[in-house]
């Protein structure tokens, strides 16, 4: 048997790119870094990702993927599975 989703829910979500990283730090609670903190932080994203504290325990992430804030927490989703999953909300 087939099974789809019946109800749409919408989440909070935020892709992370290199141009976004203190977005992406304010939107896990966290505060913005300053010019200095931001160019070696990007370095070592790009190079080792970043570390997410997630429902199920500390996640990877990348550049290009997403995290999603829910009301129990947050989680990590790749690109490729969440643009397959999800459409941006018009607001």
């Amino acid at each position: 048997m087939k099974y789809q989703k019946i109800k749409k829910v919408t989440i909070d979500a935020i892709q992370i790119q290199s141009q976004n990283i203190n977005e992406v730090m304010v939107f896990v609670g966290s505060e913005p870094l300053n010019a200095e903190e931001f160019d070696k932080f990007i370095d070592e994203i790009e190079s080792k990702g970043i570390y997410v504290q997630a429902l199920d325990g500390t996640k990877k992430a990348s550049i290009g993927d997403y995290i999603v804030k829910t009301e129990e927490g947050y989680n990590v989703v790749k690109g490729t599975l969440f643009e397959s999953m999800y459409e941006k909300v018009l607001e």
